[in-house]
């Protein structure tokens, strides 16, 4: 039996930014297409089978986010761990207050949010997302979330009580209430 390889340290990323555009509809329809899953095709390396991760991955000022989405900034503060094959990350990436998404015509005002990895055997982020908007005269506060397995959901509220999640909905998508159609 030979001896597993550890590769650990600690990366300081002491500035980062991120300007090229995105096209989500496109990146979206390509991960549709293409099944959403990774295939190895290749035979595993003995040697790339012992390698195991303990690196440390902390920025020491916000890394930046300026592009056709909006202006963000992010504290990292995560951990690679598992191995060569089987890769995970845990801590988390905090989303700093007062940034800025464009969706659907619509500019978000980030209020919080967080990206979590609590599992150590595989990648699945645990999200955290509130951000607040104005459409037709009306604050309109969203709120993403996903629970440890992975699951979405989206919460939709606004300063006008008689305002249902379909109405929200249809509002940030059109500019009309459901009502209104």
């Amino acid at each position: 039996q030979q001896e597993d390889l550890l590769l650990s340290g600690t990366v300081t990323v002491e500035d980062g930014a991120y300007t090229e555009l995105l096209d989500l509809q496109t990146a979206v329809e390509t991960y549709l297409q293409s099944g959403g899953g990774v295939s190895l095709i290749e035979q595993r390396s003995s040697l790339l089978s012992r390698i195991h991760f303990d690196v440390a991955v902390a920025s020491q000022q916000p890394v930046v986010m300026n592009n056709n989405l909006g202006q963000l900034a992010f504290d990292i503060n995560v951990r690679l761990v598992g191995d060569y094959y089987r890769p995970s990350v845990t801590g988390q990436v905090r989303i700093e207050e007062d940034g800025t998404l464009h969706l659907q015509e619509n500019n978000y005002a980030i209020q919080n949010g967080t990206v979590s990895f609590v599992n150590e055997t595989r990648i699945q982020p645990e999200v955290n997302i509130t951000a607040g908007t104005q459409v037709r005269g009306r604050s309109v506060t969203v709120n993403v979330t996903t629970d440890a397995a992975g699951n979405l959901t989206t919460n939709l509220t606004s300063d006008n009580p008689s305002d249902t999640q379909a109405d929200i909905m249809a509002l940030l998508l059109t500019g009309k209430t459901a009502q209104e159609w």
